[in-house]
């Protein structure tokens, strides 16, 4: 692995006093904080081993305090940082503002931390003989409860290895019971080798309302709060903001929590700011759409520093694009002036809001008449970019996942099931020319587009796309379907976070090809930062790795990859299909078929290692939502991985509760302990 030593960069941070800790430590969580307050801010926690900084400025921006802990949810796979370079770099380049701007924004020091600290000599994960995944617990949600298609649990630790305090929550996707179902479930004592007493224990659950939270929550950076959307059955979707209280609540006898406030647009009478709350009892807030709109589709973004810090920008299902301010420090409302943005007729996916130099939210859009990318500038309140329609024109589905931002680098990249190619000349895989349906593939655009692009992206031939449209560059992974167009976001690995600003790598994949079986892919990432070298408008095939994930039509989950787990300078992928599984594994003792977990060796860091077979797999119904992983220990329960399967399946509870059969909440470890 490239970068300094602990010792160098700890040595490093010492000599600037300004320098203050983030995101690390072995603090206890403090559960009546009210968020984070404003002032001076933290780089690196002392120690990180950061990829490329050689050298800190003495003059870091103002930002958030300092925490003790890190949460880790559906942003941090979607908002990320190659390699901004070393301080030297900067300044020879005259890049001062915005290297300073990408290695002060927290969640690239977040990245940062799980990337490169806490690797201990172990055998950890191992190698490709290494133990079999082993599922650790597994608890009861509620009958049909699922995080959902493509959504993430959210994971708080509290240091760098595991620690008992650590927690997770899952929001269960059914409507809530008062005192019976709970919209949102947390549980800590995670760790079933090294947590003395239940594992886990329920931390708290709560019943919010008797809408749905189909969605991925976020936490906020002290850990003292999370905010998701829940939807009625009828009427506009709920922003729900809880300061938590352990102890509060079971899954199926969900806590009410002791204070409700009900908020409405920014400035309104009656709004109440956290302040409000009741010292030592669990306090909610809620701010309706004030369109009246809902939101199934979209998750909130949470925006931790600069100019938006303490916002949260969130799509809805009529394509308007709304901000609220306040949301974890002050006085959570909706801002109506100017806001929301009209995007869309269609849903909108999860926006991601670029850190970066262009400062744009990024959102993409789903359905039929769907499937366009879309930017918005936050201060200006215009849609800035409009692409040209990128997805097959009979789909069903338009885009169904959120952009993947690179804020660093400032590429964004949209994931299609089946894009527009209907030129038979232009083949969706080599020697193949029948599109039919399109092709699966990603889309790769700098951030720095603008404007409206003009009908859809089919190629007009294998190096250039129609006149006046706007398309970017395209890798393509196979043949599409629009009976199964559905494509989650893929994840790059660890030679790209490592390139200099993204320019080298593989992008890795799971999409469709032939009879809508998804296959794992690449496509490597040119000097230039793109797919072709040339830089020209070029459909290019991706490289593919592993073809027989399944023997028959399946979908595939979000890829999640983790390196340097265990103490080792492995590169592993995980991912999900949803049925039919039938890859072979190294170990052959861990065959899976019907709904399964694959885990891939992808790298070792600095050089690609092309998998044929999967190096683990494990039984999942229906397959699994976005998975999150929480540390790279190589002590004993660490290097875990969470997320629930997508149908009802046998829970085996903690000893006492959580066992039935229903929608269960997942801890599966790599070793075995």
């Amino acid at each position: 692995m490239s970068g300094l030593a602990f010792g160098s960069f700890s040595g490093r941070i010492s000599q600037h006093n300004q320098v203050s800790r983030c995101c690390g430590g072995n603090s206890t969580p403090n559960p009546q904080s009210t968020g984070i307050r404003r002032g001076s801010f933290a780089l690196a926690f002392a120690g990180v081993a950061l990829l490329a900084v050689a050298s800190l400025p003495a003059f870091a921006q103002a930002g958030p305090a300092a925490t003790s802990g890190r949460p880790t949810d559906w942003t941090h796979h979607h908002a990320i940082f190659s390699n901004p370079g070393t301080f030297d770099d900067a300044m020879r380049n005259g890049m001062i503002n915005k290297w300073s701007k990408i290695v002060n924004e927290p969640r690239y020091q977040m990245q940062q931390l799980r990337r490169n600290l806490w690797q201990q000599p172990g055998t950890g994960w191992g190698h490709e003989s290494g133990p079999l995944l082993k599922t650790d617990w597994s608890m009861d949600l509620g009958s049909g409860a699922t995080v959902g298609a493509g959504q993430y649990p959210a994971k708080y630790s509290f240091s760098g290895n595991a620690s008992c305090s650590d927690w997770i929550a899952y929001n269960t996707g059914l409507a809530g019971a008062t005192g019976r179902q709970a919209n949102i479930v947390a549980y800590s004592n995670l760790y079933d080798t090294t947590c003395s007493g239940s594992n886990p224990s329920v931390y708290w659950a709560y019943f919010s309302g008797t809408g749905k939270a189909t969605t991925s929550s976020v936490i906020s950076l002290d850990g003292s709060k999370i905010v998701y959307i829940e939807n009625p059955a009828s009427g506009a979707a709920i922003l729900r903001i809880i300061a938590w209280k352990s102890g509060q609540g079971t899954p199926a006898a969900a806590a009410t929590p002791q204070v409700e406030f009900n908020n409405a647009q920014v400035g309104a009478a009656g709004n109440k700011a956290w302040s409000s709350c009741t010292a030592g009892e669990s306090c909610m807030i809620s701010v309706p759409f004030q369109n009246g709109d809902q939101d199934t589709t979209s998750s909130p973004f949470y925006v931790y520093f600069g100019t938006y810090s303490d916002t949260i920008f969130v799509g809805d299902t009529n394509g308007k694009l709304h901000q609220f301010t306040g949301v974890f420090n002050g006085t959570p409302a909706e801002v109506t002036t100017n806001w929301p943005v009209s995007v869309s007729a269609n849903a909108l996916t999860s926006p991601v809001y670029d850190a970066g130099t262009s400062g744009n939210i990024f959102v993409a859009d789903r359905g039929a008449t769907g499937g366009f990318l879309y930017a918005v500038s936050p201060s200006t309140h215009a849609k800035v970019l409009t692409t040209s329609k990128l997805t097959y024109a009979s789909g069903t589905v338009g885009i169904v996942d959120g952009p993947l931002v690179d804020s660093n680098a400032q590429m964004v990249y949209v994931f299609v099931g089946s894009d527009a190619n209907t030129t038979t000349t232009v083949g969706c895989e080599p020697g193949k020319v029948t599109p039919d349906n399109g092709c699966s593939g990603v889309f790769q655009f700098t951030a720095s587009t603008t404007g409206t692009g003009t009908g859809t992206c089919n190629p007009t031939s294998t190096t250039a796309w129609p006149t006046n449209s706007i398309c970017g560059e395209e890798a393509v992974f196979g043949t599409g379907t629009i009976a199964t167009p559905t494509t989650y976001d893929g994840a790059f690995d660890q030679i790209y976070y490592a390139s200099a600003a993204g320019t080298a790598g593989n992008l890795w994949t799971c999409n469709q090809h032939l009879s809508s079986e998804p296959r794992l892919s690449y496509v490597p990432i040119q000097a230039n930062g793109k797919f072709v070298a040339s830089g020209s408008n070029i459909t290019v095939n991706a490289t593919t790795a592993v073809t027989t994930l399944t023997s028959a039509q399946a979908t595939c989950s979000p890829l999640t990859e983790i390196y340097g787990a265990g103490g080792t300078t492995n590169d592993y992928i995980f991912a999900a299909v949803s049925a039919n599984g039938s890859v072979g594994t190294i170990n052959t003792s861990s065959s899976c078929t019907g709904g399964c977990v694959y885990n891939f060796l992808v790298g070792n860091g600095t050089t690609i290692s092309v998998p044929t077979k999967a190096t683990q797999a494990i039984q999942s119904t229906g397959g699994s939502s976005g998975i999150v992983i929480d540390n790279k220990g190589s002590g004993t329960g660490e290097s875990q991985i969470y997320y629930t399967p997508m149908a009802n399946m046998a829970c085996v509870g903690n000893g006492s509760t959580g066992s039935g059969t229903g929608g269960c909440a997942v801890q599966t470890s790599q070793p075995a302990p």
